[in-house]
């Protein structure tokens, strides 16, 4: 799967190889901005899969802004942390939204 973040193209890779490898690691997910790549266990549930996503997109983000180069790697995962479940909320909520709207 490809996502769009600004000008770049994200590969974002979910399968069983990846997962053997996360969890081996101990990790849910994980991203490369020089490979514009993102990493995400295929076995979480989806609610789990949405939030990991958001959250390695939300590095992408900050790597595209000014805030890269203004944040230690600690304040960017404290800001990605802090945030990244309400992003995640969000994509809920729309989805709520347009299955309403029918």
């Amino acid at each position: 799967m490809k996502i769009v973040l600004g000008p770049h193209v994200v590969e974002v890779l979910s399968d069983k190889k990846t997962t053997e490898q996360l969890a081996r690691d101990g990790k849910m997910g994980d991203s490369d901005l020089e490979r514009l790549q993102i990493r995400v266990r295929g076995d979480l549930p989806r609610s789990v899969f949405r939030e990991t996503l958001v959250h390695e997109a939300l590095h992408h983000v900050i790597g595209l802004t000014a805030w890269f180069e203004k944040l230690s790697d600690d304040q960017q995962e404290d800001l990605v942390r802090s945030v990244s479940p309400y992003v995640a909320q969000l994509g809920l909520f729309l989805d709520l939204v347009e299955e309403g709207r029918g």
